[in-house]
């Protein structure tokens, strides 16, 4: 397994040499989904509070703790060594208002046993699946709810979730939450029928009928292809 560090304009990072798109994104794009970045920035003022699910290695977190200095993000990311490197790039990057957990992030609080991932053999890290890790024998996964977790926040701007399907959980899980700050809310989507998903945006747009949401996609060339990133912004009415 081999490391490499990738500069840009959003920060520098150390990540897998061989992940299939992000690193590739960051010398040809100058980051990752950058439309999110851009949508995501609007929103934010200098003591803003976010809370990103599935933080990978910081392509998003750490340019946006940049924008919220007197404000906090709280991080997710449920792969032990994908956390690792996202806690390197953080200390980097002098991000210090970002806090990480490498905890799970559901509609239940409990505890699972999981799998490590064996980046030697898989090409596209931040394609990895909660529920496909899942097993009878493992190191345990602390999984909680956002709503759970943040009783203590006096407020809070954005949360931001890309889960690879497992979005819906994460938002049941932070219903409360939501209906208490009204925060911006940024989520990936399924439409089509997968392993773990009948599709999920209406869904979730469903559990928000009290907000206006609308697609945000992003189209890039990567390994030899187009590559679309499907996500969607709801915003209070």
């Amino acid at each position: 397994m081999n490391l490499k560090q990738t500069k840009c304009s959003k920060g520098s990072f150390i990540h897998l040499e061989n992940d299939k798109y992000i690193p590739e994104s960051l010398v040809k794009y100058d980051g990752w989904e950058n439309e999110i970045y851009d949508e995501c920035k609007k929103f934010l003022k200098p003591d803003s509070n976010i809370i990103e699910v599935g933080a990978h290695i910081g392509t998003h977190c750490i340019p946006l703790s940049k924008l919220i200095p007197q404000g906090f993000i709280y991080a997710f990311e449920i792969q032990r060594f994908i956390h690792q490197l996202l806690c390197t790039n953080i200390i980097l990057n002098n991000s210090g208002n970002v806090h990480t957990y490498q905890e799970a992030v559901s509609n239940y609080n409990g505890e699972v046993k999981v799998g490590l991932v064996d980046h030697n053999h898989h090409d596209n890290s931040g394609n990895v699946k909660f529920l496909d890790l899942i097993l009878d024998q493992g190191y345990p996964l602390p999984v909680t709810t956002l709503d759970h977790k943040f009783k203590f926040l006096k407020k809070l701007d954005l949360i931001k979730v890309d889960v690879e399907c497992y979005e819906l959980q994460v938002l049941q899980g932070a219903y409360e939450l939501i209906k208490k700050h009204k925060p911006i809310i940024v989520t990936e989507y399924h439409t089509i029928k997968t392993k773990h998903t009948n599709g999920n945006k209406t869904d979730i747009i469903n559990l928000f009928p009290n907000y206006n949401w609308r697609e945000v996609i992003g189209e890039y060339e990567l390994n030899d292809k187009l590559v679309k990133n499907f996500n969607m912004i709801g915003e209070p009415k």
